[in-house]
C-alpha cells in the first residue's frame, strides 16, 4: 500500500530523488519494500548526499544549513476542545515546548533555501481529581515540515521561513475507561488511556541573527496553524454542556517563541 501521511510521503520522495536506479523504479510502482526498511535506506542515502554536497560545495557555491531550536508555543482556551481541557482540568494557560531540528540547502547566489524540519513537542496539565489525587495529562506533539526559508538581501541578519507538513498529536490522559459508567462496571475503569490523531501543519518563522556567522546564534518567533479532530468516540473526548461526547477541533496553532543555534558550511 502507498503511504498516504506526509511524513511517509516525504522518505519515499526523499528516496526516489536519491536513488534513480530500476529498484527505485520499481519501488514507485509496487511499493516492493516495507517503509521501516526504505526509511533506513533514505537516511543512510541523505546521510552520502550530505557528504558529497560538503565535498563539493566550494566548486557548486552551495550552502548547507544545519540548525538545532528550541521552541515554546502557547495554546488557545477559547473554543473546542482547549475550551474544554480548561473548564475540565483548569487548564487556564496549556503550551506545549520542546525541539525542533531542521537541515536545509541553497546557492550562496540566491537569496532562497529549501529544506526538512522535524518537531518533538510536548506538554503536561496537571489538576486534582475530585479525590483530590494529584494527576497529570501528557500531550506530544511530532512534526514534520517542508519549508522555504527566504534571506532578504537588505537584511542580511533576517530570515523568514514557509512551512508546510503533518502533524502526529498523542494524548495520554487520566480517567475512566468508558463513558458509560455504572455501579456494576465502575471498578477498575479508572487508568490512563493514550490516543492520537494526525492532521496538517503550516507555520510562517522570522528570525533574526544575534551573533555569529558559521556558527551563529538566533531568536525568533513563529506563527502556526493545525487543528486536529477529536472524534466523539475517542477514548478521551470532549463533552458538551449536558455531558454528551462530542466531536471537537483542538487548536495546536498560534504563536511560539524560539531560539536557535545553526551552522554554516
Amino acid at each position: 500500500m502507498i503511504p498516504l501521511n506526509f511524513q511517509e510521503g516525504v522518505y519515499w520522495a526523499l528516496f526516489c530523488i536519491i536513488s534513480k536506479s530500476r529498484i527505485g523504479k520499481k519501488i514507485i510502482q509496487g511499493n516492493i519494500m516495507s517503509l521501516a526498511h526504505l526509511k533506513k535506506i533514505t537516511m543512510a542515502g541523505i546521510l552520502a548526499l550530505i557528504c558529497f554536497l560538503f565535498f563539493i560545495q566550494p566548486s557548486v557555491h552551495a550552502e548547507l544549513i544545519f540548525r538545532g531550536g528550541y521552541l515554546v508555543k502557547m495554546l488557545s482556551t477559547s473554543e473546542g476542545y482547549n475550551q474544554f481541557l480548561k473548564e475540565r482540568y483548569g487548564s487556564s494557560s496549556p503550551q506545549l515546548a520542546g525541539t525542533a531540528l531542521s537541515a536545509a540547502f541553497k546557492s550562496r547566489a540566491s537569496r532562497w533555501g529549501i529544506g526538512l524540519e522535524m518537531d518533538d513537542l510536548s506538554g503536561n496539565i496537571n489538576y486534582k481529581t475530585l479525590n483530590g489525587d494529584q494527576q497529570q495529562n501528557k500531550m506530544g506533539l511530532k512534526n514534520t515540515l517542508l519549508f522555504l526559508a527566504i534571506y532578504p538581501k537588505s537584511s542580511p541578519n533576517l530570515e523568514f521561513d514557509l512551512g508546510y507538513g503533518s502533524g502526529k498529536l498523542t494524548r495520554e490522559f487520566y480517567g475512566y475507561q468508558s463513558s458509560d459508567i455504572v455501579t456494576s462496571n465502575i471498578t477498575g475503569q479508572l487508568g490512563t488511556q493514550e490516543s492520537s490523531t494526525t492532521s496538517t501543519n503550516m507555520m510562517l518563522q522570522v528570525l533574526y541573527r544575534l551573533f555569529g556567522q558559521k556558527f551563529r546564534f538566533e531568536a525568533g518567533a513563529r506563527y502556526s496553524m493545525s487543528k486536529h479532530k477529536i472524534p466523539e468516540d475517542d477514548v478521551r473526548p470532549g463533552y458538551d454542556a449536558k455531558g454528551i461526547p462530542t466531536g471537537m477541533d483542538f487548536d495546536l496553532g498560534g504563536l511560539g517563541l524560539i531560539g536557535t543555534f545553526t551552522i554554516r558550511f
